[in-house]
């Protein structure tokens, strides 16, 4: 039990080191998505997945994804609808949990989230959103 539970702690510890950029590229790379560091030309050259005013961190399956930590799910969400809308995808949001403290935002995003839905052309699409992390609620 000792030994699974240092297991536990050492992982959270070690995701919690991690940047978001590192995080987001290690989820998306799983799901076999597009990060911005995928995006080179012929001339190894960045292509980004760019519009105006930002970038997409992660383009897979349909859905524009922004990710970030978990106590920015407003910021998370705007971003993903605004993305979603100017590149005609659905709209994701990838929350990322840091540390155990973070927990305690997971009910607010969830509740956040929830029924929330984007027009991309004449289309309406939900919210989509993945935890990467662990809480123990």
């Amino acid at each position: 039990m000792r030994l699974l539970s240092a297991f536990l702690l050492l992982a959270l510890a070690t995701t919690a080191a991690a940047s978001e950029d590192e995080r987001n590229a290690a989820w998306c790379a799983e799901k076999h998505g597009i990060t911005v560091e995928q995006l080179r030309d012929q001339r190894g050259e960045v292509y980004e997945v760019v519009i105006p005013g930002g970038r997409v961190d992660c383009v897979w399956n349909g859905y524009a994804i922004e990710a970030d930590w978990i106590h920015r799910v407003d910021g998370c969400m705007g971003q993903a609808t605004r993305y979603a809308r100017v590149m005609g995808l659905k709209p994701g949001c990838l929350l990322l949990v840091g540390q155990e403290k973070d927990c305690k935002w997971l009910t607010r995003a969830l509740e956040a989230t929830a029924g929330s839905w984007t027009q991309v052309g004449e289309a309406m699409y939900r919210l989509r959103v993945w935890i990467d992390g662990r809480c123990e609620q």
